[in-house]
C-alpha cells in the first residue's frame, strides 16, 4: 500500500484547480492566432547582396519615401570601390536607422562579390571613404505591398511569421523598408527544419499576437498535449486518489513543465553546438522544441 498524503480532498476543489491550470496551458496552444484580414501576402526571397553602412538618418541618408503632402524623394545611392578608388558596383539605400543603414547592391562587376570591395562611397551627402559590412545573403524577401496601398499593417518595424504550403510557421520576420508598391522584410528567426524554399506566404501580427507567439505556446504539438494530459493524470492520482503521492506528484509537475514549448528566439539561442563525448565531434540539438528536449540533449551529450 502506498504512502498516504496528509492532504485530504473533501470536495474536489484541488482537482478543479489542477484541471483549470491544465486547460489554461493547453487552450491557447491548440491553434496559432489567425491572421487579420488583409495581412496575408506572398513572399519572394531576394538573392541580391545587401550591405550595412555605419551612417543613419542623422547623417543625411534616406530610403525612397513619400513626403507628407509632397513629392516622393529618391533614395540615397553610392558605389563600392577598390583600394585605388575604381568603381566596382553601385548600391541603393533601402532602410535607414539611427546609426546604421541597409543598402541593396544593384550592380557589381562580373565575377566579384561585395566582400572584395575595399570601401564604399555615398553620393549624397558626399562621403568618399566609408567602411561597410556584408549582410547574410538570403534572409531578405520582397512583398508586393507598400505605402501606396495605405496598409496599416505594413510599416517599418512590423513583425510577423512566414508559413509553408501546409500553413506551418517556419520563420519570424521584421519589415525593414516600405517603398511605394513594395516592402522589404528580414527573416530574424528560422524554426528548426525550415529554410527559404519552404516558405511561401507570410502574415503580419498585432502586438497581442506577438506576445502570444513569444510565449512559445503557438509551437505546441499534439505530443505536448498528450503529455500534458498524462501529467494532469499523475497529479490527479497522486493528490485526489493518494496513489504514491511522493512519486506521482513530482513526476506530474515535471511532465507539465518539461513539455512547455520554447519560443524560437530562446530555442535558437540555447541550441548551441556541443561536443559529443563519444565521437568528439560537434553535435547539434535535434530534439523537440521544449524544456525537456534541451535537458535530454544535455544529458545525452554529457
Amino acid at each position: 500500500m502506498g504512502l498516504r498524503s496528509p492532504l485530504t480532498l473533501r470536495n474536489g476543489r484541488l482537482v478543479t484547480v489542477i484541471g483549470l491550470v491544465a486547460a489554461a496551458l493547453v487552450a491557447p496552444c491548440l491553434a496559432a492566432p489567425p491572421a487579420a484580414a488583409g495581412t496575408d501576402f506572398a513572399v519572394r526571397f531576394d538573392q541580391s547582396d545587401y550591405i550595412a553602412l555605419p551612417l543613419g538618418a542623422g547623417d543625411g541618408l534616406r530610403p525612397h519615401r513619400l513626403e507628407r503632402g509632397g513629392p516622393a524623394l529618391p533614395a540615397s545611392t553610392g558605389s563600392l570601390r577598390d583600394a585605388s578608388g575604381a568603381v566596382l558596383g553601385r548600391f541603393t539605400v533601402v532602410a535607414v536607422g539611427e546609426a546604421e543603414s541597409t543598402a541593396r547592391v544593384d550592380e557589381l562587376a562580373a565575377g566579384l562579390s561585395p566582400a572584395q570591395a575595399d570601401h564604399a562611397a555615398v553620393d549624397e551627402p558626399e562621403v568618399r571613404h566609408l567602411s561597410f559590412r556584408v549582410l547574410e545573403r538570403g534572409r531578405f524577401f520582397r512583398v508586393d505591398r507598400g505605402w501606396a496601398e495605405r496598409s496599416d499593417s505594413f510599416r517599418e518595424g512590423s513583425k510577423g511569421a512566414l508559413r509553408d504550403e501546409a500553413g506551418r510557421v517556419g520563420a519570424l520576420f521584421t519589415i525593414v523598408a516600405v517603398d511605394e508598391h513594395e516592402s522589404l522584410g528580414l527573416v530574424t528567426e528560422y524554426l528548426r527544419g525550415f529554410s527559404n524554399h519552404h516558405l511561401v506566404r507570410g502574415e503580419t501580427r498585432s502586438y497581442l499576437e506577438q506576445v502570444v507567439a513569444s510565449t512559445g505556446f503557438v509551437n505546441l504539438t499534439p505530443l505536448n498535449v498528450v503529455m500534458f494530459a498524462v501529467g494532469a493524470l499523475f497529479l490527479y492520482l497522486g493528490v485526489a486518489k493518494e496513489y504514491e503521492p511522493l512519486l506521482l506528484v513530482p513526476i506530474g509537475f515535471g511532465i507539465l513543465i518539461g513539455n512547455i514549448p520554447l519560443p524560437p528566439q530562446i530555442f535558437n539561442a540555447v541550441s548551441v553546438y556541443m561536443v559529443d563525448p563519444v565521437t568528439h565531434e560537434y553535435a547539434f540539438n535535434t530534439t523537440t522544441n521544449s524544456v525537456m528536449g534541451m535537458i535530454y540533449f544535455g544529458v545525452r551529450t554529457g
